[in-house]
Order: structure tokens, then C-alpha cells, then sequence
């Protein structure tokens, strides 16, 4: 591993927290608005607190920080392994 491999990993980490946190943040403003919204449902800040919640938590930004935290992550290839012949005991424990 060299030494930017390590800083990719740190960036991409990086990157991975910040839409963690984007994405938190918007559910957060979205539980916020439910309660005065539920004790209230007719009132009209109760409802705009929700509207501006729901845009929020619709933006660019948080749905691109959606596809970044649900994004597959990528796995290490597949290598076959050579299987000894049976009865060939020069690479087993004695």
C-alpha cells in the first residue's frame, strides 16, 4: 500500500462521513418538524417547519449524499488457489 492509497482511504472516508452527516442532519430536521406538526396539524408555522424540512431533506446535496452512503463498495478480486495433488505431501505439516 503506498502512501496515496492511504490518503485516498482517508478522502474517501472523509467523504463517506460528511454524507452520513448530510444525510442525518435532514432526518433530523424532518423529526424535528413532526412533533409541533402532530400536537398541531393546523397550524401554519407547524406546517411550513415540515415543508422547509422536506425541501431540505430533497436537495441536491442530501441526495447525493444518499447515493454516496448506499453506493456499493467495490471488492477485492477473486483469485483462485492452486490445489496440491492428493498424495503429494511436500507443502503439508508433517
Amino acid at each position: 500500500m503506498s502512501e496515496n492509497d492511504g490518503v485516498a482511504a482517508s478522502s474517501s472516508a472523509d467523504a463517506d462521513f460528511d454524507a452520513a452527516a448530510a444525510a442525518l442532519a435532514a432526518r433530523e430536521g424532518i423529526v424535528k418538524a413532526i412533533g409541533p406538526l402532530a400536537a398541531s396539524p393546523l397550524s401554519e408555522g407547524a406546517a411550513e417547519r415540515m415543508r422547509t424540512a422536506i425541501d431540505r431533506s430533497m436537495s441536491p446535496q442530501v441526495r447525493a449524499a444518499l447515493r454516496t452512503i448506499t453506493a456499493p463498495s467495490p471488492r477485492p478480486s477473486l483469485v483462485s488457489v492452486p490445489v496440491a495433488p492428493e498424495g503429494d505431501d511436500s507443502g503439508g505439516s508433517s
